[in-house]
């Protein structure tokens, strides 16, 4: 009985599709296909691989669900700190293919910079939570936008920081309680119908 070729599967994801770079035993890429991000695309796509597949992506976007299908088809998701990774691949110039290609080549290697995913049923919480600030944010940016406009950063610094683009623990910690305080924001139950929605 022959041994079953091993692969490993590069994706560079972006919001309406994913490009699939496959390396073969051999380190050769073999194959490079587009999946439109349609119901299950992904899922079937990646269920021609061997059992245990790994399959590389970056921290990027939408990349929750991704590992969902990833899962679901029988592989094994790794996931790449995007700013890395890039680094890692030392390319000059950015494009689709070099990207899902780079992620696969990194695996054999050894130098794929991963970052920590528990299995799914462990991590379900945390990818709905991730859902779920991801449109609170959506939410509120306008609002805080509208306020700070009105010239009232001064007296917020906390708003100062969140228009000037600063990203911190502390932002997205006080978010729920700044949505608390501005003027025609959302109310309490339209947030949770949000956090439904993105459920």
């Amino acid at each position: 009985m022959s041994k079953p070729f091993h692969y490993e599967v590069g994706c560079d994801a972006h919001k309406h599709s994913s490009l699939f770079a496959v390396l073969d035993h051999r380190r050769r890429t073999v194959e490079q296909t587009r999946v439109k991000h349609e119901p299950a695309a992904n899922r079937a796509f990646l269920s021609r691989f061997p059992e245990a597949t790994p399959v590389a992506l970056e921290t990027d976007g939408n990349w929750y669900w991704i590992v969902d299908e990833i899962e679901q088809a029988g592989c094994v998701p790794l996931l790449a700190h995007a700013q890395m990774a890039k680094n890692m691949m030392g390319h000059m110039h950015k494009t689709d293919r070099l990207d899902a290609e780079g992620l696969a080549i990194l695996q054999p290697l050894g130098s794929l910079p991963t970052v920590w995913i528990a299995l799914h049923q462990s991590t379900f919480n945390f990818r709905v939570l991730t859902k779920v600030i991801t449109q609170l944010t959506v939410e509120l940016l306008p609002h805080v936008m509208s306020r700070q406009s009105r010239g009232e950063k001064e007296r917020d610094p906390f708003l100062h920081r969140i228009g000037s683009g600063a990203c911190s623990a502390e932002r997205l910690g006080r978010l729920d309680s700044a949505s608390n305080s501005l003027p025609n924001g959302p109310s309490e139950a339209a947030v949770a119908d949000r956090a439904h929605e993105a459920i």
